[in-house]
């Protein structure tokens, strides 16, 4: 298919779960991001360190200078136990541009 677009998504499924996948249109970058996040690799997928200030120090915005660790950590409480995974993977596909008729 000359002159298509790439499109990807990453597909995962964890233990006792279906399969689930997540659209990143054309960004691989982004897909790249939230396999190494589902790896378990947030400082990767991120490029933030545990230790880095989210926001601020805590005293322009009121975010209490949160550490992008105390966030990961948070949200990983709020999903809590996670099977492990059976697999997670970008995929692609080529989609042709639209032709005049």
């Amino acid at each position: 298919m000359s002159g298509g677009i790439v499109q990807y998504r990453v597909a995962w499924q964890r233990e006792g779960s279906p399969t689930k996948a997540k659209s990143y249109g054309n960004n691989r970058a982004r897909a790249e991001s939230m396999l190494l996040f589902l790896q378990g690799h947030p400082e990767e997928a991120t490029g933030h360190k545990r230790a880095d200030v989210v926001c601020c120090d805590g005293w322009d915005c009121g975010c209490r200078g949160e550490t992008w660790g105390e966030r990961w950590d948070a949200r990983m409480e709020e999903l809590g136990d996670l099977p492990p995974l059976v697999f997670a993977r970008i995929e692609s596909r080529t989609v042709e541009r639209w032709r005049p008729q």
